[in-house]
């Protein structure tokens, strides 16, 4: 695989969360997701999604949102989340982030602001069409 942006970042942006994995979010906490807001046509996980060409970040968002949000970003989707919260458009967002305590992004905005933390043990293998790649880092869910 090719990097840019230094060592951690891929050049593609399009990962796919293994369905198995939301399957297991949402048994293991009682939760059912209405959107997800950063899927493309072929691996949305939710029977309501936000695309690429939509641009989420620009929609209103409601109900139980599902957010894996391009890394190269990961800021911005951060603060929408934040803000269609605050906004009371969606009642829930839970967002698979990679588990970088150690920036400002963990820090400042994260932390004052999450309901809960839970921190994936092992590596979540994302998909990218048929190719399977273990992640470079731990994840977490927000």
């Amino acid at each position: 695989m090719s990097y840019l942006g230094g060592p951690m970042m891929s050049e593609y942006q399009d990962w796919e969360t293994p369905q198995t994995f939301v399957n297991w979010i949402e048994e293991k906490f009682d939760v059912w997701f209405d959107w997800d807001v950063c899927a493309s046509n072929d691996n949305a996980k939710t029977l309501k999604w936000y695309t690429k060409e939509d641009n989420a970040l620009n929609l209103d968002w409601d109900g139980v949102c599902w957010m894996n949000p391009p890394y190269n970003n990961q800021k911005e989707w951060v603060n929408k989340a934040i803000n269609e919260i605050k906004q009371r458009n969606a009642r829930q967002v839970w967002a698979l982030l990679p588990a970088r305590t150690d920036t400002r992004l963990f820090h400042d905005i994260i932390i004052p602001n999450a309901k809960a933390i839970y921190f994936i043990k092992g590596r979540i293998s994302f998909r990218r069409g048929k190719i399977a790649n273990g992640s470079t880092h731990p994840s977490m869910l927000v």
